[in-house]
């Protein structure tokens, strides 16, 4: 068993890969374990157990990537976003958290002041909202 943190995952592919200092392996979404079914799907940053990897040429597959934590949603105020490059900026109630439209889960243009809600993650670092959505 290696614990390991998800490093990136494509939602339209179905797949990521998680890693450690030693060791990144790539991994199906049909091979993620949820805590529960209205869960999301992997999120960047979190800490995961990897039970099951089968080592090759290429880099290692994972078959059992389960979730350490359940995943709590946050609300954060939008404060900047630039419809045209599709980023910006949403603040909690403690943290900035970097959004981008390649995380949101359903089509909507980000307004000043307005409200979003997501799962916190991380990338390279940097607080990053995973699964974005307009409405809770």
């Amino acid at each position: 068993m290696e614990n390991m943190i998800v490093e990136m995952f494509s939602i339209s592919q179905g797949y990521g890969f998680c890693s450690n200092p030693e060791l990144k392996v790539f991994f199906r979404v049909e091979d993620f374990l949820k805590h529960d079914i209205q869960d999301p799907q992997p999120i960047l940053g979190e800490k995961v157990i990897v039970s099951s990897i089968k080592h090759s040429n290429s880099t290692p597959k994972a078959f059992k990537v389960e979730r350490v934590d359940k995943p709590i949603k946050l609300k954060a105020k939008v404060t900047s976003f630039d419809s045209n490059k599709g980023w910006g900026f949403a603040k909690s109630e403690k943290e900035v958290f970097f959004i981008h439209k390649s995380d949101f889960v359903q089509p909507f243009i980000p307004i000043i002041g307005s409200s979003v809600y997501f799962y916190p993650g991380i990338k390279k670092g940097k607080n990053r909202a995973c699964y974005v959505a307009e409405k809770e």
